[in-house]
Formats: C-alpha cells, sequence, structure tokens
C-alpha cells in the first residue's frame, strides 16, 4: 500500500489515484498517560523525567476498535502525533524503548486497517511545562531554568498552575496561546533557530545551545524513523508542528512584525518578559475581545512577589549576552534593543536565515533512513 506520486497525484500500486482523508490521532498524545498529565491536574513538573506515553493515544487492545470505527467513518490517513518529550523524557539520549515499541506496534495495526500515516512531531508553545506540549524538562535544567517557578515568575502561563474548577475566569478558554509573548516561549524557540547568532556565548557540553536543541530533537524524530523505515503506509514526516520565531526579528522594547492587539491576555515585549522572568516587578497590559476587535482594557503589575525562575541568576541568558543589565538603582534597562533584529548588520529573514537551514538539516538526516 505504498504511495508514488504521478504529478499533482498520489497514486497507489495499480497507479489509481489517491484521496487523502485524514483525522488528527490524537490530542491526548500531547501528555503523558502515567502519571496522568491531564492538564487540570495541578502539579510542578517536578517528575517530569518519570512519565510515559505509552497508550496514548489509546492502549493495544482498544486499537482494533478505534481503528475500525475511524475505517467506518472514511478515513484512510492519519496525522500521528508524538513529542519529543514522549521519546526523551528522561534525559539527554535516554529514549524510551518501550513507548518506541508501542509506537511500532500501534502503528502495524493501523498498516493492517489501511491507513496511511503521516508522523506528526507535536509541539505548542514549547513544551508541557511551559503551558502547552513538545520538549522534555530537563532542557531547562540545562540552561539554569527551574520549571517549578515558572508559572510564579510570569516565565508561562499554565492550566496546572492557574485552573481552579468552579471558576472559569481562572484559565479562560484557549488561554495557552497567550505564552506565545512570554518568557519561555520567546527565549527557547530563539535559542532553538537562533542561538549561534543571538546567544553564542550559551554552550551546552561544549555544544552550542542551537546545535544542541536541533541535535537532540533530530535525534529523538530519528528512533522513531528508524523502526518505521519499512512500513509501507508511512508517507511522511512532518518536520514540526508550527514552529515559531520567538524573539527572532523584534526589537526588546515591542515594536516587532506582529500589533500587540493581535494578542489576547497579558502582552509582553521581550524585555518585559525577560525582567518579570529574572525577578522584577512590571507593569503589562491585558487585552480582550471587544466589540469588532482587541483591544487593551487594563494595565497590571505582574510578578509583585518578584519570582525568578532562574536556578541561580548568573545563568540569566540574556544578561550574559548583554542585552539588558541592571542599573546602579537597581533599575533593569535594555542594552541592546535591536538584538534580535540583525544579525553582525546584517538584515535577517526568519524563515530564510533560520527556519529553512533547520527543514534541511531535518530533512537530510530522515531521509538518510528513510529515502
Amino acid at each position: 500500500m505504498r504511495l508514488k506520486i504521478n504529478n499533482e497525484w498520489f497514486v497507489d500500486d495499480n497507479g489509481r489515484k489517491v484521496l487523502l482523508r485524514g483525522v488528527n490521532l490524537g490530542g491526548s498524545s500531547k501528555v503523558p498517560n502515567t502519571p496522568n498529565g491531564a492538564t487540570h491536574i495541578p502539579t510542578e513538573f517536578s517528575s517530569h523525567r518519570n512519565v510515559s506515553f505509552i497508550n496514548r493515544p489509546f492502549p493495544i487492545n482498544e486499537a482494533e476498535e478505534h481503528f475500525s470505527r475511524l475505517k467506518h467513518w472514511g478515513f484512510n490517513c492519519l496525522r500521528f502525533l508524538i513529542t519529543w518529550e514522549a521519546i526523551e523524557h528522561e534525559g539527554p539520549k535516554k529514549y524510551d524503548r518501550k513507548y518506541i515499541n508501542y509506537l511500532v506496534e500501534i502503528l502495524a495495526i493501523a498498516q493492517e486497517y489501511g491507513f496511511f500515516i503521516f508522523i506528526d512531531p507535536h509541539q505548542d508553545v514549547w513544551s508541557r511545562m511551559s503551558g502547552g506540549d513538545g520538549a522534555p524538562g530537563w532542557i531547562f535544567e540545562k540552561i539554569g531554568i527551574d520549571i517549578t517557578k515558572l508559572d510564579e515568575s510570569e516565565a508561562a502561563f499554565t492550566m496546572q498552575k492557574r485552573y481552579i474548577h468552579d471558576d472559569p475566569s481562572s484559565y479562560p478558554s484557549m488561554s495557552w496561546s497567550s505564552n506565545a509573548v512570554r518568557f519561555i516561549n520567546g527565549t527557547m524557540w530563539t535559542l532553538f533557530f537562533g542561538g549561534k547568532d543571538f546567544a553564542p556565548s550559551l554552550k551546552i557540553d561544549g555544544v552550542n545551545i542551537q546545535d544542541y536543541l536541533q541535535d537532540h530533537y533530530i535525534s529523538s524524530v530519528l528512533q522513531i524513523v528508524k523502526k518505521l523505515k519499512d512500513f509501507p503506509n508511512i508517507i511522511g514526516y512532518d518536520t514540526l508542528n508550527e514552529p515559531e520565531k520567538g524573539w527572532i526579528g523584534k526589537k526588546l522594547n515591542g515594536v516587532g512584525e506582529r500589533n500587540s492587539n493581535d494578542y489576547i491576555g497579558y502582552v509582553f515585549t521581550p524585555f518585559d518578559a525577560m525582567i518579570t522572568a529574572a525577578g522584577f516587578s512590571r507593569e503589562v497590559g491585558y487585552n480582550k475581545v471587544k466589540g469588532l476587535g482587541i483591544k487593551e482594557i487594563k494595565r497590571e503589575i505582574l510578578n509583585i512577589d518578584g519570582s525568578t525562575c532562574w536556578i541561580n541568576q548568573k545563568d540569566d541568558i540574556w544578561r550574559n549576552e548583554g542585552v539588558w543589565d541592571i542599573s546602579e538603582n537597581e533599575n533593569p534597562y535594555i542594552k541592546k534593543n535591536d538584538h534580535f533584529t540583525n544579525v553582525n548588520g546584517n538584515k535577517i529573514d526568519f524563515h530564510k536565515d533560520f527556519l529553512s537551514p533547520f527543514i534541511m538539516k531535518y530533512t537530510k538526516e530522515v531521509r538518510k533512513i528513510d529515502p
């Protein structure tokens, strides 16, 4: 049942044109099964290494029931979700072989039911610990960040810390997306795509943070590719769900590509995010849908308790890079407002200069195993 490409069409072994009718499988795969990673359950993520994604999206003994139902509904293609965390949660290069074997078994059953599979290495706003899903927690430890303090330092906005069952306003619907302008999402995507240019002094085990993050991510996906390379129904591997720019292209004071009215919730400039995460209080605007648009409805001082997400303040990445500093009277100030808008004085294009090289690197490594 291997698909081929004939001009603009997918065709089967008999040359017949194939229309793919697909569905995501599935949302539950973003969080661990053991312990239950449902986001309404409070946690500080301190046991992030000891988790298992086996039985996400469902147990082996339920697979035939689910696949037969999906087949009956007319689907023939599955966008099958995995996450980096599911594969490498225990630590660097400590791959969860039991989970990988589970994937092989569940996808073998999918093949029996005639499903084509597109592997989706999923992420939303970087990781579970920062309000979404994707990257493993030990990465934060590697760069000196305390994952138990992300929410209280306003570095992230998480349902696990905010949600109150009887108070819907405690965690408004879709508010996870407000993490797009917070510290963790801005920092980690900037490091992932542009660490060599924007944080050249940050190295992990002697490797620049950009290469370190990309290499570990790609290596994790390759563990899956190696096991699935002979499956005729695997039609491809996505590079990364909804990759984000972080702060690449933005000025510290907030002048960037997008208008602040594009965001709902608290709207942090990069500088706001950096200094609140470092333990400073900061007045930040709050946006809400009003009438026919999004408008700022209030301004509020955040992090009034002075919590920081840094294990040690000397590890503050952006202060170490000379992006911002603290004056003699203990006030933070911007030193390099244009730090993320150019490289050595040259204008940058995120897609051409940062995203595209990553895609080519990823594609090259996958095709070495599964052309």
